[in-house]
């Protein structure tokens, strides 16, 4: 779907028959004339909008609150071009014979976050709606925008009990699944592995749509048997009652996936899942048309922040636990240095948040920090934490815990967005009931000290106890597997660099041999780099480089 306006006529639209000439024009929705603008506080479901208001000549326009539903815009020659996918931007571009380039600034908080933030994106000129926000443009193609939905954290904490917050969380789940208003229960798929979330998922979707659901898992039984949950998944589908089926995934299969993957997508995969994913749901039947997936429950509930909250207990006592990790530290190299001061770093009362803020790079990043500043100036570095720390200061923080769950929303829509587009390409709409922003909006008011136990070894302590209505207790007190493929593994053997090698990748101003020889060092999580440096390769040279020849620009 393409809107053009040059700020005097009323936007032309295309790719879209819904709209008539007296009803406000949306991308995906239609409102009557005369009706309130749809924001992300209007409008229970994802969705993306573009309304024009010929009394005032205005643009109105905004992508849903975690960006799900992507919406970017350009301008060029007068005109302001909005779409709901970059392929016809980019079409744009070839059509007037303008070469897509990638910031710098955007290549590194790319191959550094895996994702980009605000509105910046990996083609220089194209900018994406940030999500949470209202954007109006005005005749003169001026923009300016405002928080229409927003994580900020006011007020204190939640003053309820257990059994209270449990009732009201199953209650806006309830209402969540509902609202998706599907005619049809044979087109649904569940992505069931057995786990709590999924599980808990399952059961609701069960109570509205009845029993007899489609789910599906995926099992990996290469290498060592490092990725099968299938026993935990078909004793769940048994007890919940679904007709369960299991996808066998190839090392084959996996890295097949990967091109087309990120060509449907239209961007670099953030996250390993992104393919097992894709790959998964293309098994499905085609009439199977919508995926539920579980994924956000671990942003909602907080299990992001256990390994935080032995931090925030022992902060009282800073003064003798400091010096002593430092002592370690010094006695355990330099490897342990930079663990030491990462902690110590982190320590500090719930009320001084400041202190954490201070080491948020290092906090944040998903890889040793010593790569990224081997990879990067200090200039580069501070350019690219820049958006992430004004957006951190910009909150009401109360401890700690809501910075990690900030960050958390934050990074959301990258995974979110790229599922979504990949689902699309083969006719699937992926729904993520844990991403709703009921459930985001009360979760982040639930204190740090319900959402865990154990002083933070013990999470998902809440939705533990609301699966417990729904689902067998052998499902949640069930032993966790690791949801991961041998990635390092197949790296160190180099299979990988074959996706390289018959493209050019030298021209992105990155020293692979540096990068790689530094992410795969033992004892170290540098992996997310080398892994988001392959697909923006293959990004590049399969997606952009159809659109005309691609060079590196700067910020």
């Amino acid at each position: 779907m393409l809107v053009t306006w040059n700020g005097e006529d009323a936007p032309a639209l295309s790719g879209y028959s819904a709209a008539s000439a007296d009803t406000d024009r949306c991308l995906g929705n239609v409102f009557p004339g005369g009706s309130p603008t749809p924001t992300p506080k209007t409008v229970a479901t994802p969705h993306r909008y573009v309304n024009y208001d010929r009394s005032r000549n205005l643009l109105e326009f905004g992508a849903d609150h975690f960006g799900l539903k992507s919406l970017f815009f350009w301008v060029d020659c007068g005109t302001l071009h909005l779409s709901s996918s970059m392929d016809e931007l980019l079409r744009l571009f070839r059509r007037r014979k303008i070469n897509p380039s990638i910031p710098r600034d955007s290549l590194m908080e790319q191959l550094i976050f895996r994702y980009n933030t605000g509105e910046r994106t990996l083609v220089k000129g194209i900018r994406r709606a940030e999500p949470g926000y209202l954007y109006r443009c005005d005749g003169n193609l001026q923009f300016s925008r405002e928080c229409s939905w927003d994580s900020d954290f006011r007020g204190d904490y939640l003053k309820a009990t257990d059994d209270e917050i449990v009732e009201e969380i199953d209650g806006r789940f309830a209402s969540v699944i509902r609202d998706y208003r599907i005619d049809d229960p044979g087109s649904i798929a569940v992505a069931l592995t057995g786990g709590i979330d999924s599980s808990y998922m399952q059961a609701h979707l069960t109570d509205v749509y009845g029993d007899a659901l489609f789910s599906f898992s995926m099992q990996y039984r290469e290498d060592g048997d490092v990725y099968d949950e299938t026993g935990y998944a078909l004793s769940a589908s048994s007890s919940l009652g679904t007709r369960h089926t299991i996808y066998t995934m190839t090392r084959d299969d996996f890295f097949r996936s990967i091109p087309e993957a990120i060509v449907a997508a239209q961007y670099p995969l953030d996250q390993v899942h992104n393919t097992q994913n894709f790959w998964t749901q293309r098994q499905l039947p085609p009439q199977k048309r919508f995926v539920f997936s579980g994924f956000g429950a671990d942003a909602s509930f907080g299990s992001g922040i256990g390994k935080f909250w032995l931090s925030l207990k022992l902060s009282p006592y800073r003064g003798i636990a400091g010096p002593f990790l430092r002592l370690l530290g010094a006695l355990g190299g330099e490897t342990r240095r930079q663990q030491s001061r990462r902690l110590t770093g982190y320590w500090g009362k719930i009320e001084r948040v400041d202190d954490a803020i201070a080491f948020l790079p290092e906090l944040d990043s998903p890889v040793d920090f010593t790569l990224v500043k081997e990879m990067f100036t200090a200039k580069e570095i501070e350019e690219i934490w820049s958006p992430k720390l004004m957006l951190i200061r910009s909150k009401r923080l109360r401890s700690i815990a809501d910075m990690i769950f900030a960050l958390k929303l934050y990074s959301l829509s990258a995974t979110l967005s790229s599922q979504n587009r990949a689902g699309q390409a083969i006719g699937r709409e992926v729904c993520f009931p844990f991403c709703d922003r009921r459930i985001m909006e009360y979760t982040k008011d639930v204190s740090p000290e319900q959402k865990h136990r154990h002083w933070g070894l013990t999470t998902k302590h809440l939705l533990k106890k609301a699966a417990l209505r729904r689902v067998p207790e052998f499902i949640i007190n069930r032993p966790k597997r690791s949801g991961e493929l041998p990635i390092k593994a197949w790296m160190r053997q180099g299979l990988f660099d074959e996706f390289l090698r018959d493209h050019e990748h030298a021209d992105l101003g990155i020293d692979y041999e540096k990068l790689k020889r530094c992410s795969l060092q033992p004892g170290k999580y540098n992996d997310f780099m080398l892994w988001s440096y392959v697909n923006t390769v293959l990004w590049k040279e399969l997606y952009l480089k159809q659109f005309g020849t691609v060079e590196v620009a700067a910020a």
